[in-house]
């Protein structure tokens, strides 16, 4: 239906709006696909501190950019890592999307961007092929560009564990604030410790670097004397399988430690960062512009981790019958309707189910 419409509609005008991309780049993370449990991707979005507040762009059109070349990625991507970058260059926005995927066949990139074209890639999954095809059409219609480099084994020189594709978009903009440049002369520095795999640590200096950090990857606590270090990175796999350093790094209180979390390395796994103030519980998935805030906010007092996503059966329900004013709440039996409670972070949905006289309410 998109792409009859846009076929149709070919020169649709554009629609800019004062928007701050932060904002769309959060409401796309809430709304990507969950990500296979066996597959270990890290997912990074790393708008960088020079991109102005508020630019001008059809919000709806960047919008489904950037959805659809996410959940591209994350749908081939199985180990490492998919990273988003957005940056401002000469006037114009660009966003690139890399990740460590399996690549795509050199024989069909010219073929890529044409409507109703898949590659025949292993672990891939159906779908239209139209994807890439609105994308580029969407593109077009801001007067923008799309490009893509790829990393495929059919290549001699490239190696299984080099793999991935790099699709970068670029799109002229008009700035609501004035841009402001970096300054290079004296980065901050972050030591990572990391209990991944060594593409996803690739992924995290990417990242740490784009955001205007210094990144150098340590192997354990010891690496670190006598270096000022703005932040030190520790996940849940490295403080587990390293307990000297988990040691090491509970007793000193010069460093602030940043410990990314979610369902699968729960921050309770380790009993002892809970009550450590120097330790910063950053919830995944990974948005670099959203760190300042949360170590703010951690530092002013304890911050317990969330469940990213929980889904419970409420016990006992208020049944309401609209002719009896006087109904009270009663105990759920097998033979009542049940209210499934959905829980998405802070949001909470009840679910009603209604009858013809009688409703559920929370």
């Amino acid at each position: 239906m998109d792409w009859s419409k846009l076929e149709r509609d070919s020169e649709s005008i554009c629609r800019p709006v004062a928007l701050d991309i932060r904002t769309v780049c959060e409401a796309i993370l809430v709304l990507l696909p969950n990500k296979d449990d066996e597959a270990e991707v890290e997912i990074m979005v790393v708008v960088s501190p020079d991109v102005p507040k508020s630019i001008f762009l059809d919000e709806t059109y960047i919008h489904r950019i950037l959805m659809n070349l996410l959940s591209n990625a994350l749908k081939f991507t199985r180990s490492g890592y998919i990273l988003l970058v957005v940056e401002v260059e000469d006037g114009k926005l660009v966003a690139t999307i890399k990740d460590t995927g399996p690549g795509v066949p050199p024989s069909f990139l010219p073929q890529l961007f044409e409507p109703f074209k898949q590659a025949q890639t292993r672990g891939s999954q159906r779908g239209t092929g139209l994807g890439l095809s609105i994308v580029k059409q969407l593109l077009h219609n801001m007067n923008g560009s799309i490009s893509v480099e790829s990393k495929h084994p059919e290549v001699e020189e490239v190696e299984p564990g080099q793999t991935g594709s790099t699709f970068t978009i670029s799109i002229p903009i008009q700035a609501g604030t004035e841009v402001s440049s970096l300054n290079s002369k004296t980065l901050p520095k972050i030591a990572i410790l990391h209990g991944g795999n060594e593409r996803a640590i690739e992924g995290l200096q990417i990242a740490w670097e784009k955001f205007g950090y210094e990144a150098v990857v340590a192997h354990d606590a010891a690496d670190l004397a006598d270096i000022d270090w703005k932040y030190v990175w520790a996940d849940i796999p490295f403080l587990k399988a390293n307990p000297a350093s988990l040691e090491a790094l509970l007793k000193q209180d010069k460093w602030t430690i940043l410990v990314p979390y979610d369902t699968l390395h729960p921050i309770h796994q380790i009993p002892s960062l809970e009550p450590a103030p120097q330790f910063i519980p950053l919830p995944r998935p990974l948005m670099w512009h959203a760190f300042a805030q949360r170590i703010t906010a951690a530092q002013q007092g304890p911050v317990k981790s969330e469940v990213a996503r929980m889904v419970r059966f409420a016990p006992t329900v208020d049944f309401v019958d609209e002719d009896d004013k006087s109904s009270t709440p009663k105990s759920a039996t097998v033979k009542d309707l049940v209210i499934m409670l959905v829980e998405d972070n802070s949001v909470r949905l009840v679910l009603p189910i209604f009858s013809s006289k009688t409703s559920y309410t929370h």
